[in-house]
């Protein structure tokens, strides 16, 4: 419930400060402040993560119908139920050409905005992304994360492991993408760093469902604590 009651929150917030920049640059450029401001978001709807897009959607709803009452402004959220890159590639061209968007509000799967940067920067569209960053999203000037690198929070989590559960060996798996490996490498180099050892590390491809062969090899190896990004 906290987790649920914080990203609602942040999501009032973030929509609150873009909402006020939308307006000052319409002023500044002597637009009405009457027209629809128009945010898209790039969520699974369906599917896998179907809960996780949930949450974000009725985060952005509770946060529009706020705003909208307490404001003098419009706001319409176009949704798009789509995560990987192939589906959000189309996703975020028709957001940007066809409904006109003025800035991507949430975006929960990194794989899908990460090919999708460049656009944003050439068309100058804000976008924000709920995950934790990987290095390939970092130091784009119009692409933020409500969250943290995830350097910082693999290390943290490696720190915790060694210290706090006692951990001296480790399993690692997690995806085969930049969200994935980035947590692993940060993970494993802290955690060895502090001195514990990383038995296994295995990356596997998103698709992948079957994953007893790699159950039996950690299981093998006995290690204190598995590490699993996915």
């Amino acid at each position: 419930m906290k987790n649920k009651n914080l990203l609602y929150f942040v999501i009032i917030i973030v929509l609150i400060i873009v909402i006020v920049w939308i307006a000052n640059n319409r002023n500044d450029e002597g637009e009405s402040d009457d027209e629809v401001v128009k945010i898209g978001v790039i969520v699974p709807l369906t599917g896998e993560y179907t809960t996780l897009g949930n949450r974000i959607k009725n985060g952005m709803e509770l946060a529009r119908s706020e705003i909208e009452s307490e404001n003098d402004i419009s706001l319409k959220i176009i949704y798009e139920d789509v995560c990987l890159g192939n589906e959000a590639i189309p996703a975020v061209s028709k957001l940007i050409e066809i409904d006109g968007i003025d800035w991507i509000g949430a975006s929960f799967c990194v794989v899908g905005l990460i090919p999708n940067i460049l656009i944003l920067e050439e068309k100058k569209i804000i976008s924000f992304s709920t995950p934790a960053n990987p290095d390939m999203m970092l130091n784009h000037p119009y692409v933020f994360s409500t969250n943290k690198a995830i350097k910082d929070d693999a290390k943290e989590l490696a720190e915790f492991s060694y210290n706090e559960l006692e951990a001296k060996t480790v399993s690692l798996i997690y995806y085969n993408n930049a969200f994935g490996v980035d947590y692993g490498k940060y993970y494993k180099e802290e955690f060895e760093g502090l001195g514990g050892e990383v038995l296994l590390d295995i990356a596997y491809e998103l698709n992948q469902n079957d994953f007893r062969t790699e159950l039996i090899k950690i299981k093998n190896k006995k290690p204190d604590v598995i590490f699993v990004i996915g």
